[in-house]
């Protein structure tokens, strides 16, 4: 009887369980399902460390929202870290991130600027096609208005009220592309990680082909988390008195009280991050691991 070599015996290979944050050779399949389901094993399993990044970037956060004109930048700073921070802990485990938290953010954070320019770039030529559609009725009232800023404004809101379903087809095109190009952008941020180097288009490259799936599995577990997001965020806004359906009502609110708007601007923050950052990050890490394993 001939003796079978290891290549060519009948018995299937072993496969070990292997915890969340381990990457290894083996490829993955995509199902929607399965991604979701290891992204919820993740986040669980890294809760403490979860809210221990939320604590720390609402507490940055609120911290940041003071700096005036820096502001902004600097809760993209915190925003871009705490998601770092939760992606390397997929990947490595919670012990890990420290060590390697100042490089991976600033990887990340570069490939976000990235991404977020060349979604800037579509928002202004969509706004922008919007307006000549809209506009196109009214272009011998623009042309005869000429410079004259209060005719053309009087013109346009004339011409949002004629043509409604222009605006709303628009923003719904505008949505689908921006989920569609998030979507092929989605790998961006666990590939700079995983990778060490800024890995921002190559995400494009590893999508391909699996962009339906990783649009359902951003479908079923990410939209569910931000309309639990919002309800609570709705909810705290109730409890501590702003009107965040009302822009110019909250900005005169928070003129009145700002301390009272930086501890309802923190809490709702820890809300986000330890509920819909979290499931971001393990969702990008699951998904990352099963198109481009080891």
């Amino acid at each position: 009887m001939s003796h079978l070599s290891p290549s060519k015996t009948l018995l299937p290979p072993l496969i070990r369980p292997r915890h969340p944050w381990q990457t290894g050779p083996m490829s993955t399949p995509i199902s929607i399902k399965d991604s979701v389901g290891e992204a919820l094993r993740t986040a669980r399993a890294l809760g403490r460390f979860v809210l221990i990044v939320a604590g720390a970037g609402a507490l940055a956060a609120m911290v940041g929202a003071v700096l005036g004109p820096l502001a902004l930048l600097a809760i993209f700073v915190v925003l871009v870290t705490c998601h770092t921070a939760l992606i390397s802990a997929a990947f490595n485990g919670a012990a890990a991130v420290r060590a390697r938290l100042l490089g991976d953010a600033g990887r990340v954070g570069a490939a976000m600027a990235m991404v977020g320019l060349v979604i800037g770039f579509i928002i202004i030529a969509g706004v922008y096609g919007a307006m000549m559609v809209l506009i196109a009725p009214f272009a011998d009232e623009a042309r005869a208005a000429g410079e004259n800023q209060e005719q053309l404004t009087a013109i346009f809101n004339r011409a949002v009220e004629s043509q409604p379903h222009v605006a709303s087809i628009a923003l719904a095109i505008g949505a689908a592309l921006i989920f569609y190009i998030t979507t092929r952008f989605y790998l961006a941020a666990p590939a700079s990680v995983v990778e060490g180097r800024v890995r921002a288009f190559d995400s494009w490259r590893l999508t391909r082909g699996h962009t339906l799936k990783i649009m359902g599995a951003r479908l079923m577990l990410l939209l569910p988390a931000l309309v639990l997001v919002w309800a609570l965020q709705s909810l705290l806004a109730v409890a501590f008195g702003f009107n965040t359906s009302d822009a110019a009502a909250l900005l005169a609110q928070v003129q009145a009280n700002p301390g009272l708007f930086l501890l309802f601007f923190a809490i709702g923050l820890f809300a986000q991050i330890a509920l819909y950052g979290a499931l971001e990050a393990a969702l990008s890490a699951a998904l990352y691991r099963r198109i481009k394993p080891g």
